[in-house]
């Protein structure tokens, strides 16, 4: 080794190989490395300093350094030395400049005559500093902190050793009182050392190994077949094989295997590194080095089941039952044969928890999971989201009528209440399915096709099944990508208003204008109808109206502040807005930001917005109206349309829906209704807005029934806001006249 370290290239590589073959044989993997990279990360300058001074008070203990640590120019060197090696020992990367280091540090103690003795000591209080000062990080972790333990270990004794090389022993003594050392670095990092004579039929153990083998420490030598019998009976084979393929060809080898069960049934796991060598005279030995990783080795099936498995019921989660369909899909590849799978969906889980506790929740998909493993015992039962399992058939099925039968057992499994913790509730469950020719999708593609199943079961109101449907499930990644794009929308501010004007039917003046959304998306301007729906599903609805809203406002205090004579502006509000906790001061801060009359902010709400929940929708409302705020009733006469809730409501005007105006006045049914609907409103002491008037007959007819306000193409498109201007101006709409719409 002393060659190597001053030698040429040759000697080099021979060093790196040497150094290369003792970290194999300390069993240090690149876990290890992590390991101790992560040490050196959590050595912050404070505790570098703590652990630099705590490790000189040491040294100034061993004779014959002490006289030199007490001169500050070489203890000052010594902290910067021990600073650089202890950067590269926790490193995690070891070449040749490193074990060349370490020996000239050796030769350098041989020279100052320093005895070897003191080594295992200082290495044993500079693995206790570095672990105690590490300590509290790893207080939730303590698994961890053990595998830092052992990993400190393995390369503490790869540092000594190189060291050692440097001390040259003089006698047997000497030599026995360096392998003493190695055995008890060996049991500080749980490592033991073997060779087997396979000439001889013998095994040799070091005493660590014979105590992982469970023989008393003394135990050196065992014959090979009573070693092979500690072996658990169904790793034997595995065992025999891998040496005897090694011996044959000469290379080196690694194997895991069980010890035991022993006599309280405990089995541990080892992991050996070895490699065949030939002495001087040819004859083969296997020689290795053997550590118990059954911590380590638990820790890491438990993870993974961690991994693949619900906590909450036990079953496979997503990732494992993706795993588990992969198999069955080569199973059914190979055998010709579709493969069926269904996923099962709690119906209104949501409201379950939200009214009675997660809790409550909790177990009912405890029972859920419990009834679906009883009613489909050859099924894997997954539970891959809130409220779905998913069921793989463990074989194939041949009859596609099976999947039928499997969703109706589904159902029927909870078809009426349930009693948990005293409580009774309605528990039903939809079930969507999928049936897959070999080879055309792949596992997770049958996942996502079952799912868009389910999500269509669910939509019909829940206690439904449904099979997938391919060119329903290309309309659904359209909505979705309808959904991105409308995100990027908002985000690259894609949305404008245009503005339609009202006017008054008996003066023939603008009396308003509605603001009418419109989306510069990439492929062209999108009208509300392309959009509307992807808004409100998405939940972005809310969002996108407090844009109009906030742009409708700006847009009219602009105007007033030009002079430009624009009464009103009316902003249509989805039923989401309304039901928004934060609506009316969200309204509240928008009319105190832009200061415009509040008189002058109108806002148009669907019967179905006010419908959907009446008394919340009637507090909001007189919310607004106790801010100025006009209310309008839109498209009146296409939803419920009760008398009731509009004499209850506080609203100022309703809009007749285009459908009615749009057969005016030669539909006798549709004249009737719009003649009942303005006589209704003025009863009620409200105004009547007709929207979608584009024939001077439908308006000839509006005006002698007595229609308070029209709108419509006859009388001005939607424009943008800087031809607006233009509409500010009286005109005269009476049958008989030329209309010039603006």
């Amino acid at each position: 080794m002393q060659r190597a370290a001053h030698g040429g290239k040759e000697s080099r590589t021979a060093s790196q190989e040497t150094l290369a073959r003792r970290l194999q044989a300390l069993h240090f993997s690149e876990t290890d490395a992590g390991l101790l990279r992560e040490l050196r990360q959590h050595l912050d300058n404070a505790r570098m300093e703590r652990f630099l001074a705590g490790f000189r008070d040491h040294l100034l203990e061993i004779p014959g350094a002490a006289p030199m640590l007490r001169f500050p120019q070489h203890g000052d060197r010594l902290r910067r030395q021990q600073k650089r090696h202890l950067h590269t020992l926790l490193g995690g990367r070891y070449g040749g400049t490193y074990a060349r280091s370490r020996q000239r540090i050796g030769a350098a103690h041989r020279e100052l005559g320093l005895d070897p003795a003191w080594l295992p000591t200082a290495y044993g209080c500079y693995m206790q500093e570095l672990l105690e000062l590490v300590r509290p990080c790893y207080a939730e972790a303590p698994g961890r902190y053990q595998a830092l333990w052992r990993a400190l270990g393995k390369i503490v004794l790869l540092d000594m050793s190189l060291v050692l090389e440097a001390f040259e022993p003089v006698d047997s003594r000497a030599i026995r009182e360096r392998e003493s050392r190695l055995r008890q670095v060996q049991r500080l990092a749980s490592i033991g050392s073997w060779e087997w004579d396979p000439g001889a039929r013998y095994l040799r153990f070091s005493a660590e190994a014979a105590s992982l083998f469970g023989l008393p420490p003394s135990a050196e030598r065992l014959a090979a077949q009573r070693a092979l019998e500690l072996v658990h009976t169904e790793d034997r084979a595995g065992l025999l094989a891998t040496v005897e393929r090694a011996q044959d060809e000469g290379l080196p080898f690694q194997l895991m295997h069980r010890i035991g069960p022993d006599s309280r049934g405990r089995v541990r796991y080892l992991k050996h590194y070895a490699e065949p060598v030939r002495e001087g005279r040819g004859r083969l030995l296997v020689q290795g080095a053997v550590q118990d990783i059954t911590d380590q080795y638990l820790a890491e099936q438990q993870l993974r089941r961690m991994a693949q498995h619900d906590p909450l019921t036990g079953l496979m989660n997503m990732s494992g039952a993706v795993g588990a369909l992969e198999t069955r899909l080569a199973e059914a590849r190979q055998r010709g044969l579709p493969l069926a799978i269904l996923m099962v969906g709690l119906d209104r889980m949501k409201r379950i928890n939200d009214s009675l506790g997660r809790d409550v929740g909790d177990r009912l998909l405890r029972l859920a999971a419990r009834r679906l493993q009883r009613a489909f015992p050859g099924h894997l039962v997954a539970r891959v989201g809130g409220d779905e399992f998913l069921l793989v058939p463990r074989r194939c099925v041949e009859a596609p009528e099976a999947l039928d039968e499997a969703a109706s057992r589904a159902a029927a499994l909870f078809d009426g209440s349930v009693r948990i913790a005293g409580q009774e509730m309605p528990v039903s469950i939809s079930v969507g399915g999928i049936q897959a020719t070999p080879g055309d999708r792949s596992a997770r593609d049958l996942v996502r096709g079952v799912n868009s199943a389910l999500y269509r079961a669910k939509s019909v109101g829940g206690r439904a099944w449904r099979l997938f449907d391919p060119a329903l499930d290309a309309g659904r990644v359209r909505e979705l990508g309808l959904e991105a794009r409308l995100r990027r929308a908002i985000a690259c501010d894609e949305f404008h208003l245009c503005y339609q004007p009202q006017y008054d039917m008996h003066r023939g003046q603008l009396v308003g204008l509605e603001a009418l959304l419109r989306w510069a998306s990439p492929e062209g301007v999108q009208f509300p109808d392309a959009f509307i729906g992807a808004l409100e599903e998405s939940g972005l609805m809310v969002a996108v109206g407090q844009l109009v809203l906030r742009q409708a406002c700006r847009q009219l205090a602009a105007w007033q502040h030009a002079g430009i004579h624009v009464p009103r502006v009316a902003v249509n509000v989805s039923a989401l807005q309304l039901a928004d906790p934060g609506f009316l001061d969200f309204v509240a801060g928008i009319l105190e930001e832009t200061g415009i009359p509040h008189g002058s902010l109108e806002l148009e709400l669907t019967e179905h917005a006010v419908i959907r929940s009446p008394e919340e929708a009637g507090q909001r409302l007189r919310g607004l109206k106790a801010l100025g705020i006009r209310v309008t009733m839109d498209d009146f006469g296409t939803g419920y349309s009760s008398l009731s809730y509009l004499k209850r409501l506080p609203v100022d005007q309703i809009k007749v829906d285009k459908s009615f105006v749009s057969d005016l006045p030669g539909d006798e049914g549709g004249a009737a209704l719009t003649r009942a609907i303005i006589a209704m409103a003025h009863g009620l002491g409200l105004q009547v807005v007709a929207e979608g008037v584009e024939t001077r007959e439908q308006l000839a007819f509006l005006e002698t029934q007595g229609c308070d306000m029209v709108q419509g193409f006859l009388l001005g498109r939607p424009v943008p806001a800087e031809q607006v201007p233009a509409l500010a101006r009286r005109i005269d709409l009476r049958p008989g006249d030329e209309v010039s719409p603006p």
